[in-house]
C-alpha cells in the first residue's frame, strides 16, 4: 500500500498562521503515520502545493495525486484538515463520499478525527463533514474578500502592498511598505523614457538597449528587452511618485484571476514615494503613444481565433498578427539578433489547415471513446439490474426457505445447508454488483479528467474553429522557420490530459 501525504498552503495562509506552515503539516502527518501499526509498514510520498488556494482543485500537486488515485497508485491519503485537501465542500463531499469508496482509497483528516475506514465514518458523520467542509468553504471566501480589502486600504493610503516593486523600485528598508528608488535601475527607466519622449517606438527603444547590452531586470542569462517591456515601463504612472489602487477586482471571492476597472475608479496617491521622473514627462510620453495608452481603457475586443497561442520555435515568445489577409510574425528579430526565429510572415490560412487537421483526427477519437464509454455504462447497468433483480428473487427464496423450516416443513440441518447455499449466491452477486460500480466509476472518473467535453463536441459537430474550442483544447501551437507547425493539445486523446 501506498500512503499519500496532501499538505497546502496559500498566499493567506502564510502569513498570520503558523499551524499550516508547510513543516507543520509535514511534521503532523509524519508523526501521525509513524505511529500507526498498519500505516507504518507501508511507502509514504508527499504531494505538495504551495502558495495554491483551497477553493478549487486547479493545484498541481492535488492533480497528481488524483491521478495517482485513478491509475491505484495510491491507497490511502492523509491531511491535516479538510481545509487543506479543499475548501469547497461540493467538491470534498463528492471525493469523501463518492469517488473514494469506490475506489477502496482511505481518507484520514487528523485535525477533524475522521478516518474513513473506522467507525466515526458513519452516517451521523456524513453530517458533521458536510458542515466542517460547508464553514471551511465559507470561511475562505470571507478570508480572500477580508485579506483583499486589506490590501486595498494599504494602496488607497499610498502605501506598498504588492510582492514586487516596479522595475527601478525596491522595497524600502527604513518604512515598512514603502518603496525606494534603486539607481541603476532608474537610470535605464529615465533613458527608456528619454528615448520613448524623442518619438522613438517600443520596438526600436527595446533594440537600442539591447545593442548596448543594458541589463533586463534580474539580468538572467540569454534575457533581452522586448516590445512589450517598454510599453510597461512608459504606462507604469507609479515612477511619477504616485500609487493606484483599484486598478484590478476579483471575478469572485476566492479567485486568482482580475479583471481591469475602468480607470475612473481608480484611486491616486500623489507623492506616495519618490518620483523617478517628473509628471509632466510621463503625461508627455503617453500622450504621444495613444496605442499604447489605449490598452487601459475598457473597450471589449474580440479574441482572434489563436490568440495567445501561436508560438516561435526558437524563442517561444507569442507570435504578432499583421495584415490582410492574416499573417503572423516573430517579433523578437526586431528588437534582438536572433536569426533562427520567424522572420518571413506565415499565413494563417497554412496554421488553420494543420489545426483543423489535427483535432479532426482526434475529435474522431473522442467520439469513439465517447461511443464506447456510453455502451460500456449501458452494458454495465443492465447486467447489475440482473444482478439486483437476482439478488431479490434469492432473498425471496430464503425467505420462503426460513418460513417452510418455521411450518416444520423441513429439519434444520435441511435449512442451514440450502440457507447457506442461498447466502453464498448472495454474497457472489453482491460482490459482482461492488466490482461492476468500481469499474465503471473508474471509468467515469476517468473520464471526468476531460473537462473540456462540450468544446470537442462543438467541434465535432461542425468542425469550425473559434477562439473558444482552441483555447480549450490547445495548449500552444508552435511554428518553425521551416513552416513545420507542432500542435500541442491539453488533452491528447480527447479525454485524457497530455503528459
Amino acid at each position: 500500500m501506498t500512503v499519500a501525504l496532501y499538505m497546502r498552503i496559500s498566499v493567506d495562509d502564510g502569513t498570520n498562521q503558523e499551524s499550516n506552515s508547510i513543516s507543520n503539516q509535514r511534521e503532523l502527518l509524519r508523526q501521525y503515520v509513524a505511529s500507526d501499526a498498519v500505516l507504518s509498514k507501508h511507502n509514504v510520498v508527499e504531494h505538495l502545493d504551495d502558495g495554491y488556494s483551497g477553493t478549487n482543485f486547479e493545484r498541481p500537486a492535488i492533480k497528481r495525486l488524483l491521478e495517482d488515485v485513478r491509475r491505484g497508485k495510491v491507497q490511502c491519503i492523509v491531511v491535516k484538515d479538510f481545509s487543506r485537501f479543499g475548501r469547497s465542500y461540493i467538491e470534498v463531499g463528492d471525493f469523501l463520499e463518492q469517488v473514494f469508496p469506490f475506489l477502496g482509497v482511505r481518507f484520514i483528516s487528523i485535525g477533524d478525527n475522521y478516518d474513513s475506514d473506522s467507525s466515526n465514518a458513519n452516517s451521523s458523520s456524513t453530517i458533521e463533514v458536510a458542515l466542517k467542509t460547508l464553514i471551511y468553504d465559507l470561511y475562505s471566501k470571507d478570508l480572500s474578500v477580508k485579506v483583499k480589502s486589506g490590501l486595498d486600504t494599504k494602496k488607497r493610503g499610498g502605501k506598498f502592498a504588492a510582492s514586487r516593486p516596479p522595475y527601478g523600485y525596491e522595497k524600502c528598508k527604513v518604512a515598512k511598505n514603502g518603496l525606494a528608488i534603486n539607481e541603476s535601475q532608474a537610470e535605464i527607466v529615465r533613458y527608456i523614457f528619454q528615448l520613448t519622449s524623442e518619438g522613438k517606438r517600443p520596438s526600436v527603444v527595446a533594440r537600442l538597449l539591447n545593442e548596448q547590452d543594458i541589463p533586463t531586470r534580474g539580468n538572467k542569462p540569454n534575457s533581452f528587452w522586448k516590445r512589450s517591456d517598454i510599453s510597461e515601463v512608459v504606462m507604469n504612472e507609479s515612477y511619477t511618485g504616485a500609487a493606484i489602487a483599484n486598478k484590478t477586482r476579483q471575478v469572485y471571492p476566492g479567485s486568482k484571476k482580475q479583471i481591469p476597472n475602468p480607470k475612473e475608479e481608480w484611486t491616486v496617491i500623489y507623492d506616495a514615494h519618490p518620483a523617478i521622473i517628473s509628471r509632466e514627462l510621463f503625461e508627455r510620453v503617453n500622450n504621444n503613444l495613444p496605442k499604447i495608452k489605449s490598452r487601459n481603457t475598457q473597450e471589449v475586443i474580440i479574441p482572434y481565433v489563436f490568440k495567445g497561442k501561436l508560438r516561435c520555435h526558437h524563442c517561444g515568445y507569442t507570435l504578432q498578427k499583421v495584415g490582410n489577409p492574416t499573417h503572423f510574425y516573430c517579433s523578437t528579430p526586431r528588437v534582438h539578433h536572433s536569426p533562427e526565429c520567424i522572420i518571413e510572415p506565415v499565413a494563417e490560412v497554412g496554421i488553420k489547415e494543420v489545426v483543423l487537421s489535427v483535432l479532426s483526427s482526434h475529435a474522431a477519437l473522442f467520439l469513439k471513446k465517447s461511443k464506447a464509454q456510453k455502451q460500456l455504462t449501458q452494458s454495465s447497468n443492465d447486467e447489475r439490474k440482473q444482478l439486483e433483480d437476482a439478488v431479490q428473487q434469492l432473498e425471496i427464496s430464503k425467505r420462503k426457505l426460513y418460513e417452510s423450516y418455521k411450518d416444520g416443513k423441513i429439519d434444520k440441518e435441511v435449512y442451514l445447508s440450502k440457507r447457506d447455499r442461498l447466502n453464498a449466491e448472495i454474497a457472489l452477486a453482491a460482490e459482482e454488483i461492488a466490482s461492476q460500480k468500481e469499474t465503471l466509476a473508474l471509468s467515469n472518473l476517468s473520464n471526468t479528467d476531460d473537462n473540456k467535453k462540450e468544446a470537442w463536441d462543438l467541434f465535432s459537430q461542425n468542425h469550425e474553429l473559434n477562439f473558444e474550442i482552441v483555447d480549450a483544447l490547445i495548449e500552444k501551437i508552435i511554428v518553425h522557420k521551416t513552416n513545420k507547425i507542432e500542435v500541442k493539445l491539453k488533452y491528447a486523446d480527447g479525454f485524457n490530459p497530455s503528459a
